[in-house]
């Protein structure tokens, strides 16, 4: 469960650390002021197998409950910006949010 170790970290979900395709969802998710943004990656523990399967056998609940899906159908890797979201300067978006 090393992810999950991972993840429990200080500053573990550093902007920097995250793949473009999460920053856009996240930029997406605020602009649209939604409170939670479902992650697969995140959410779901990895290299827990019996917690991979469990929390696959909820999907259904999980989108079927959204209010919107995003779905990133036209990247070739999840540094592939969505469609969406302004090509601009991406760099001040990853900022870190870590303290001297």
């Amino acid at each position: 469960m090393q992810h999950l170790v991972v993840l429990r970290q200080p500053d573990a979900l550093n902007q920097q650390l995250l793949q473009t395709v999460v920053l856009d969802s996240i930029a997406v998710a605020a602009a649209l002021k939604l409170q939670y943004l479902w992650v697969n990656k995140l959410c779901i523990v990895q290299d827990d197998d019996a917690n991979k399967l469990a929390q696959i056998g909820q999907m259904t609940a999980i989108y079927g409950l959204a209010w919107l899906t995003i779905v990133a159908l036209s990247g070739t890797s999840s540094n592939t910006p969505l469609p969406v979201c302004p090509r601009g300067d991406r760099s001040s978006s990853r900022k870190s949010t870590s303290t001297p």
